[in-house]
């Protein structure tokens, strides 16, 4: 059942194998249950270099027969879900997905990254037509998301938190988008927070020192201001459909032949900013990456931070580093002066969540800001070896 290509419609993501059944038989017998896809067989991976900033998108792919695949049901989507310790959530994720890939062929791959909570068990068991790849040890989204894209054969790759929910129709509307612009490399839709607000989910610019004390200072609160300006869009902005430098990996189509060219995400980003990462290699290998508010996607966000608060200031901050030492040609210098805002940033979190420690109402938000805060005393201690 690894390679069971979900053809729609699709009524319930929970049926046995026995539903599935109907498929390969019908596949087996060459009997396909939809008829040629428009785009079989249209992108391979190139064989040429990316050894110029300047290459296009469109260039980045090939053309191939049609009739290459002609015998196989096209897949369309391979959406890839790197979850940790999310089993609930991850179930509603799973659940949404009929409705949210409506209209088009797609196959599911779950990268568990050695659970505690029985992730694995339960997915095989309640979710049969799911692609399972267990890992061992936790080895992070990056290297998770990786693995998981290896076995793809979608045209797209979906890359999706199980943090998240479909809402009906979100990747066909960005597939079709994506099929008519052939330089756009990467999608993404509105996210949503669960009540309802607009979340942050794309960016001018990249990470440095600039966007490290807007963040820290909460200043993207205020996008209006011409300092937040630099990384953060308005509101208004938002309602259009627009180019970006990069978008969070919560939710976001990428096309697979692209995926492949730049080698996935670099497997040095435990956690953070391996997206970013890939959408500046993207870029600079001549790809647009479009922001989508067409379509809209509910998205919790920070359920690993909460799950170890201590833990999650020191692996951001360590993806910065990373990121400006690979990404910018500043010298010593300039990472002395990203681990100072580093200092200055951690100092200002900690005494706000030590006063939000103090105004905790309940025993839980008591103790998560004290964990909060421990985190940033981490950075302190550690941050002259990021």
């Amino acid at each position: 059942m690894d390679h069971l290509v979900l053809q729609q419609p699709i009524q319930n993501p929970r049926q046995g194998p026995a539903t599935w059944q109907r498929e390969l038989d019908a596949h087996a017998h060459g009997q396909p249950s939809q008829p040629n896809h428009p785009f079989v067989g249209q992108f391979k991976r190139a064989t040429h270099t990316l050894s110029s900033a300047n290459r296009t998108c469109k260039d980045v792919m090939q053309h191939s027969n049609p009739t290459e695949l002609s015998s196989q049901p096209i897949i369309d989507v391979s959406i890839v879900i790197v979850t940790w310790n999310a089993l609930e959530l991850l179930r509603d994720c799973l659940d949404s997905v009929p409705a949210g890939a409506a209209g088009i062929n797609y196959e599911l791959c779950v990268v568990d990254n050695n659970s505690s909570d029985g992730t694995v068990a339960a997915i095989k068991a309640e979710y049969p037509c799911v692609r399972i790849i267990a890992n061992t040890g936790d080895v992070g989204p990056a290297v998770g998301n990786n693995l998981g894209a290896k076995g793809a054969r979608g045209r797209y790759l979906f890359l999706l938190n199980p943090d998240t929910k479909l809402y009906p129709g979100v990747i066909k509307a960005l597939v079709d988008y994506a099929d008519q612009h052939d330089d756009v490399g990467a999608v993404g839709p509105r996210l949503l927070n669960p009540d309802g607000s607009l979340q942050r989910s794309c960016w001018r610019n990249y990470p440095g020192i600039r966007m490290l004390l807007i963040d820290a200072l909460y200043l993207w609160k205020i996008p209006w201001l011409p300092l937040t300006r630099y990384s953060e869009y308005t509101p208004g902005e938002l309602t259009d459909i627009r180019e970006v430098d990069h978008m969070q990996g919560a939710g976001l189509l990428i096309r697979r032949t692209l995926w492949e060219r730049l080698a996935g995400f670099d497997e040095q980003y435990f956690m953070y900013l391996e997206e970013t990462d890939w959408c500046l290699r993207a870029k600079q290998a001549g790809c647009r990456l479009v922001y989508y508010p067409k379509v809209e996607m509910m998205h919790y966000g920070q359920t690993s931070a909460h799950k170890e608060p201590s833990a999650g200031q020191t692996r951001l901050y360590r993806s910065y580093c990373l990121f400006y030492r690979k990404h910018t040609q500043t010298g010593q210098f300039g990472i002395a002066l990203l681990k100072a805002s580093i200092v200055l940033s951690s100092v200002v979190r900690i005494m706000l969540w030590k006063w939000r420690a103090f105004g905790a109402r309940t025993p839980d938000a008591k103790r998560e800001a004290g964990l909060r805060s421990l985190g940033y005393r981490r950075v302190l201690s550690e941050v002259s070896a990021y």
